[in-house]
């Protein structure tokens, strides 16, 4: 009798690096994102007039936002599949890249 997932012939074998490297890239995602915001401060605090401490709570909401919206996206994810959870997530991130109309 062998152990669950080791059975020889199957293509189930472990890789301990291909979780490491998942792991760091979503940590990279995260700091690549949050860096955005910081270098997009100047131009919020010229466009909307905020001052030091409104910065701050731009920076502090967005990894708010960005902590509250994980948890449950990875649970869609995992109740839908990841293909339809992305191509459900992709016209909203159209959506919010889309140009403002003026």
């Amino acid at each position: 009798m062998t152990a669950p997932g080791t059975e020889t012939g199957t293509n189930s074998a472990l890789r301990p690096g291909a979780a490491l490297a998942a792991l760091a890239g979503a940590q990279f995602t995260v700091v690549l994102s949050t860096s955005i915001v910081n270098v997009a401060l100047p131009a919020v605090r010229d466009g909307v007039g905020l001052s030091d401490s409104g910065m701050s709570w731009v920076v502090n909401a967005y990894g708010l936002a960005f902590g509250a919206l994980l948890l449950p996206g990875g649970r869609v994810a995992d109740l839908l599949g990841g293909v339809l959870t992305e191509r459900l997530g992709w016209p909203w991130v159209f959506h919010a890249l889309a140009p403002a109309p003026r």
